[in-house]
């Protein structure tokens, strides 16, 4: 395992990545989803090199900017992607969960 990765149950061989995310909250909350639903997971860090700044004269500042990749098993795929559907539905009406769900 690389030293960007956080192994929570190494899943099968040829895992699947079904996240990505450069929002440390955001990946706080995935990571914690699929731990609560006991999915086994590996969150592997990709760092990229963005070219910030004015014009294009080399003047501008060289940062590393971060995301991470969550990777399941294969056979995992499909939960994983409803729950995370679940959870970006959830965002975008406001918080509330399901029908009747008054978010309290």
């Amino acid at each position: 395992m690389n030293s960007g990765e956080l192994n929570r149950g190494e899943p099968a061989d040829d895992p699947v990545c079904v996240f990505r995310t450069g929002d440390e909250e955001l990946a706080a909350v995935v990571k914690s989803i699929l731990e609560g639903e006991e999915i086994k997971y590996v969150a592997r860090s990709v760092e990229t090199h963005e070219l910030f700044g004015a014009g294009g004269d080399g003047g501008g500042l060289n940062y590393t900017v971060g995301s991470v990749d969550f990777l399941v098993a294969r056979d995992d795929v499909e939960r994983v992607r409803r729950i995370l559907d679940a959870l970006r539905a959830g965002f975008l009406s406001g918080g509330a969960g399901e029908d009747g769900d008054s978010g309290e």
